[in-house]
Protein backbone atom coordinates (compact mmCIF):
# COMPACT_ATOMS: atom_id res chain seq x y z
CA UNK A 1 0.00 0.00 0.00
CA UNK A 2 1.41 3.33 -1.27
CA UNK A 3 1.21 6.43 1.22
CA UNK A 4 0.21 9.77 -0.15
CA UNK A 5 2.87 12.52 0.89
CA UNK A 6 1.50 15.53 1.60
CA UNK A 7 2.31 18.39 0.00
CA UNK A 8 3.95 21.78 1.38
CA UNK A 9 3.89 20.43 4.82
CA UNK A 10 0.66 19.42 4.84
CA UNK A 11 -0.32 17.46 8.01
CA UNK A 12 -3.29 15.31 9.00
CA UNK A 13 -2.33 16.33 12.66
CA UNK A 14 -4.32 19.72 13.80
CA UNK A 15 -1.95 20.39 16.54
CA UNK A 16 0.98 20.31 14.37
CA UNK A 17 -0.29 22.54 11.16
CA UNK A 18 -1.31 25.30 13.97
CA UNK A 19 2.11 24.60 15.41
CA UNK A 20 3.64 25.65 11.58
CA UNK A 21 0.85 28.39 11.34
CA UNK A 22 2.61 29.99 13.74
CA UNK A 23 5.69 30.08 12.69
CA UNK A 24 5.23 31.44 9.84
CA UNK A 25 5.17 34.91 10.82
CA UNK A 26 8.06 34.61 13.44
CA UNK A 27 10.09 33.28 9.88
CA UNK A 28 9.15 36.15 8.12
CA UNK A 29 10.21 38.84 11.00
CA UNK A 30 13.44 36.75 11.19
CA UNK A 31 13.99 36.86 7.84
CA UNK A 32 13.36 40.26 7.37
CA UNK A 33 16.04 41.17 9.75
CA UNK A 34 18.50 39.39 8.33
CA UNK A 35 17.68 40.70 5.27
CA UNK A 36 17.85 44.15 6.61
CA UNK A 37 21.01 43.90 8.76
CA UNK A 38 22.68 42.82 5.59
CA UNK A 39 21.07 45.72 3.58
CA UNK A 40 22.88 48.17 6.45
CA UNK A 41 26.29 46.42 6.01
CA UNK A 42 26.58 46.35 2.77
CA UNK A 43 25.44 50.16 2.34
CA UNK A 44 26.37 51.23 5.50
CA UNK A 45 28.21 54.12 4.28
CA UNK A 46 31.82 55.38 4.00
CA UNK A 47 34.37 53.01 5.96
CA UNK A 48 36.89 53.80 8.26
CA UNK A 49 39.29 56.22 7.35
CA UNK A 50 43.16 55.12 7.19
CA UNK A 51 46.07 57.95 6.70
CA UNK A 52 46.30 57.55 2.72
CA UNK A 53 42.59 59.51 2.93
CA UNK A 54 44.35 62.00 3.95
CA UNK A 55 47.64 63.17 2.26
CA UNK A 56 46.39 65.35 -0.72
CA UNK A 57 45.49 69.15 -0.27
CA UNK A 58 41.91 69.70 1.55
CA UNK A 59 39.68 72.82 2.25
CA UNK A 60 37.65 73.61 5.16
CA UNK A 61 33.95 75.81 4.78
CA UNK A 62 35.76 78.72 5.74
CA UNK A 63 38.19 78.45 2.95
CA UNK A 64 41.17 77.50 4.95
CA UNK A 65 43.43 75.02 3.15
CA UNK A 66 45.32 72.16 4.92
CA UNK A 67 47.90 70.13 3.00
CA UNK A 68 48.77 67.00 4.58
CA UNK A 69 51.67 65.55 3.44
CA UNK A 70 52.52 61.33 3.93
CA UNK A 71 55.38 62.17 5.93
CA UNK A 72 52.85 63.20 8.60
CA UNK A 73 53.80 67.18 8.11
CA UNK A 74 51.25 69.79 7.45
CA UNK A 75 50.70 73.41 6.05
CA UNK A 76 47.57 75.46 6.99
CA UNK A 77 47.10 78.30 4.64
CA UNK A 78 44.51 80.86 3.34
CA UNK A 79 45.26 79.68 -0.28
CA UNK A 80 45.53 76.66 -2.05
CA UNK A 81 49.42 77.74 -3.09
CA UNK A 82 50.44 77.19 0.37
CA UNK A 83 50.76 81.69 0.64
CA UNK A 84 48.93 83.45 2.33
CA UNK A 85 50.80 86.58 3.39
CA UNK A 86 53.24 85.09 5.83
CA UNK A 87 50.06 83.46 7.97
CA UNK A 88 50.84 80.24 6.91
CA UNK A 89 50.87 77.10 9.95
CA UNK A 90 53.27 74.31 10.00
CA UNK A 91 52.80 70.90 12.01
CA UNK A 92 52.37 67.16 12.31
CA UNK A 93 49.22 65.04 11.90
CA UNK A 94 49.21 61.12 12.80
CA UNK A 95 46.04 59.11 12.34
CA UNK A 96 45.38 56.34 15.15
CA UNK A 97 42.21 54.58 14.20
CA UNK A 98 39.84 57.42 14.14
CA UNK A 99 41.66 59.42 16.66
CA UNK A 100 43.39 62.24 14.43
CA UNK A 101 46.57 64.42 16.23
CA UNK A 102 46.90 68.13 15.08
CA UNK A 103 50.02 69.76 16.25
CA UNK A 104 51.52 72.88 15.72
CA UNK A 105 55.11 73.51 15.00
CA UNK A 106 56.93 75.51 18.12
CA UNK A 107 57.54 78.83 15.19
CA UNK A 108 54.26 78.49 14.07
CA UNK A 109 52.13 81.69 14.43
CA UNK A 110 48.69 80.76 15.54
CA UNK A 111 49.40 77.13 17.02
CA UNK A 112 52.80 77.01 18.21
CA UNK A 113 53.50 73.80 19.85
CA UNK A 114 49.71 73.07 20.45
CA UNK A 115 48.16 69.64 20.02
CA UNK A 116 44.76 68.71 19.85
CA UNK A 117 42.85 65.39 19.36
CA UNK A 118 40.24 64.84 17.21
CA UNK A 119 37.92 62.22 16.09
CA UNK A 120 37.24 62.23 12.69
CA UNK A 121 34.71 59.97 10.79
CA UNK A 122 33.36 60.37 7.04
CA UNK A 123 30.84 62.76 6.03
CA UNK A 124 29.72 61.96 3.14
CA UNK A 125 31.37 62.44 -0.99
CA UNK A 126 34.62 62.48 1.04
CA UNK A 127 34.13 65.00 3.55
CA UNK A 128 35.26 64.60 7.24
CA UNK A 129 33.64 65.34 9.99
CA UNK A 130 35.70 66.63 13.13
CA UNK A 131 34.61 66.28 16.69
CA UNK A 132 37.72 67.95 19.39
CA UNK A 133 38.27 65.58 21.81
CA UNK A 134 38.40 68.03 25.17
CA UNK A 135 38.90 70.54 23.36
CA UNK A 136 41.19 72.42 21.38
CA UNK A 137 43.92 75.40 23.09
CA UNK A 138 44.33 76.55 19.38
CA UNK A 139 41.36 78.57 19.06
CA UNK A 140 41.75 79.53 15.48
CA UNK A 141 42.10 75.30 14.26
CA UNK A 142 39.23 74.66 16.60
CA UNK A 143 37.17 77.32 14.60
CA UNK A 144 38.16 76.37 11.01
CA UNK A 145 37.31 73.05 12.77
CA UNK A 146 33.86 73.86 13.69
CA UNK A 147 32.82 75.60 10.65
CA UNK A 148 32.04 71.57 9.25
CA UNK A 149 33.80 68.75 7.34
CA UNK A 150 36.68 69.52 5.31
CA UNK A 151 36.40 68.02 2.17
CA UNK A 152 39.47 67.55 -0.21
CA UNK A 153 40.61 70.40 -2.60
CA UNK A 154 39.58 69.90 -6.10
CA UNK A 155 40.13 73.17 -8.29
Amino acid sequence: MLTEIPRNGATDNPEEATARRRMVPWLRAAIILVAGAALIVSCGGDEALNEDDFVGMWVSNDGVYVQFNENGTLTVSGSPDGNAEGNVERGQWNLDGSEFTWAGDEDSPSCAGQASRYTVEPAGNGAVKWTAIGGDPCPGRASDLRTGPMRPYNP
